[in-house]
């Protein structure tokens, strides 16, 4: 692999090329350098030696150059990949299959890449993600010429939280058509490690995009073309989506299919018209859905829409656009305030701590009518709060801000170690709240079932290898019918297993490792779930021994 290793601190840069018989993609690049060459594991979270390694898969097809970002993971303490769309095909044409920053600079920067050439240029954390692209595209035509660049910016999320994301929006759709890598806090790790506002990628090398069989690839892909994830998921879902900080759980189905006909079916998606665009891939999936300037995906529309007592769709779109503005994670976000609003709601926290002045609704059981305005409101605030850093502690861990409120109970988080944690994505799924080797990613199976623990452990190990493998090829998930059917082969789920023992080792070295859920609601969301299946098992000894054989998977 060819890898531009960037030194911030001493200005410095250089080539390497890595050969390693097990290094077949980036995913495996970066653990091997976060546990063999800096062991970061023995250093704090935002020491420089938390490199971020950034790469690209060496597919060529489209909707496989995905951008992966791998770095140790402020939120769960272990490593985490996150990806961006169509960033890996601007690391190939600039002639790397990785690029790792590492060391501090001294005031912020940044981090321009043009072909054999990087150039460091000193510029402030954006207050507006957006705007900066904008200028930066035009702007740095006099730097580039001809050559195609993409920006990958940080904002002030990455300032004052521990889950800042990585933006990059589609050239020429600043702001409406924004690539996130949203997951596992990967901006704050840029920016507090490395104090680096971003990165700009481009050159000259000639990389040819083709299709594979259109016709596998457009049966593959029809779920994301002809709805998107937003308008898809829903109906889909139904009363199983989590809403209200998961207290829909406490009422039984008859009880959550009326909230979901009354404010699902009734206000949010009714009436939803869009607009189909790429993240710049040639890629016939075109899975991003645009309404009024502002994409919608299933996640973060949950995460600051029905989870926080919000459905009125021209108010997430508004959440939406401005927590994309800032660079936040809309789900560890959105799993905040959906905390907070909830002890708010129940008088747990007083509105006065938090410098508010009226109340959210937010338990299932009181909410008979649509208060999102009011909740609404009461969101904005908070975030506008925490992206001023006048609630610090609102930017830490979820675990810590549980413990500081005294509300454990009503959190909803997997726990690591001592001291970490992640939230899982927004489905009713024991395969995402067990302790799998990556929280916060599709990295298990994430159905609604309910099976023995030990034929669910190889269900989800299963889905586990596959995911590794799509990730370490750059593959966009939503190609993922195709590419595990015609792409990935055995030798690839065998170096998929080495490398998931290696990043068990790491989770071991960095005191992350899973301890079994501390939250009543989380054992609550548990024991509904067994109760939908007609199951009695105990959540303990389920956790248990599914642990045991998912871990003899790999082994």
């Amino acid at each position: 692999m060819r890898v531009l290793f960037i030194d911030v601190g001493k200005k410095e840069y250089r080539v390497r090329i890595i050969e390693h018989p097990r290094i077949k993609g980036a995913l495996d690049l970066g653990i091997y350098l976060h546990l063999e060459e800096y062991r970061s594991y023995n250093y704090g979270i935002f020491d420089p030696e938390n490199v971020v390694v950034f790469g690209s898969g060496n597919l060529n097809y489209g909707g496989t150059n995905r951008g992966i970002a791998v770095f140790r993971s402020p939120l769960h303490g272990g490593l985490h990949s996150s990806t961006i769309g169509d960033l890996g095909e601007y690391l190939k044409i600039a002639g790397y299959d990785a690029i790792v920053i590492e060391g501090k600079s001294e005031k912020e920067v940044l981090v321009i890449i043009n072909d054999d050439v990087v150039l460091f240029m000193e510029d402030n954390i954006p207050e507006d993600i957006f705007e900066k692209e904008k200028e930066l595209y035009n702007k740095l035509k006099e730097v580039y010429g001809n050559k195609r660049f993409r920006v990958v910016l940080v904002g002030l999320g990455s300032k004052y939280t521990k889950y800042g994301v990585l933006v990059s929006s589609k050239p020429g759709k600043e702001g409406i058509v924004p690539s996130v890598a949203g997951r596992g806090g990967a901006g704050s790790v840029l920016y507090r490690a490395h104090n680096v506002v971003g990165i700009v990628i481009g050159g000259s090398k000639n990389v040819k995009i083709e299709q594979y069989d259109i016709k596998k690839v457009m049966e593959a892909t029809k779920k994301y073309r002809e709805a998107g994830t937003f308008y898809a998921n829903y109906p889909h879902l139904k009363d199983t989506a989590p809403i209200l900080n998961w207290s829909i759980f406490y009422l039984d189905k008859g009880k959550r299919m009326e909230l979901y006909k009354k404010f699902i079916e009734g206000v949010l998606l009714k009436d939803y018209r869009f607009e189909n665009e790429t993240c710049g891939e040639k890629c016939v999936a075109v899975c991003k859905k645009v309404e009024k300037n502002v994409k919608l995906d299933y996640e973060p529309v949950n995460g600051l829409g029905p989870f926080i007592g919000i459905f009125n769709r021209d108010l997430i779109r508004e959440l939406i656009h401005l927590t994309d503005k800032y660079g936040l994670d809309a789900i560890y976000l959105g799993y905040i305030l959906g905390l907070v609003m909830e002890a708010l709601d129940k008088g747990l926290i007083k509105l006065e701590d938090l410098g508010l002045r009226e109340k959210p609704i937010l338990d299932a059981i009181e909410y008979d009518k649509d208060y999102s305005s009011t909740n609404y409101r009461i969101a904005l605030e908070l975030i506008r709060k925490i992206v001023n850093g006048e609630l610090e502690i609102l930017g830490e861990n979820i675990r810590k801000i549980a413990k500081e409120f005294n509300i454990q109970d009503l959190a909803f988080y997997i726990p690591l170690g001592e001291e970490f944690d992640m939230t899982p994505n927004f489905y009713w799924s024991l395969g995402l709240f067990l302790p799998i080797i990556m929280h916060g990613k599709y990295f298990s199976h994430y159905g609604t079932v309910v099976q023995p623990p030990e034929e669910y452990a190889k269900v989800c190990a299963d889905r586990t290898l596959k995911e590794y493998v799509l990730d370490n090829l750059g593959v966009c998930r939503f190609h993922r019918a195709w590419v595990e059917t015609y792409i990935i082969n055995q030798e690839m789920i065998e170096n998929a297993k080495y490398w998931i023992r290696k990043l068990f080792e790491y989770k071991e070295k960095a005191n992350a490792k899973p301890v079994f859920w501390e939250s009543v609601r989380v054992i609550d969301v548990v024991k509904a779930l067994f109760r939908e299946f007609n199951q009695e098992y105990d959540p303990k000894d389920y956790w248990e021994r599914w642990k045991k054989v998912y871990e003899e998977y790999f082994s």
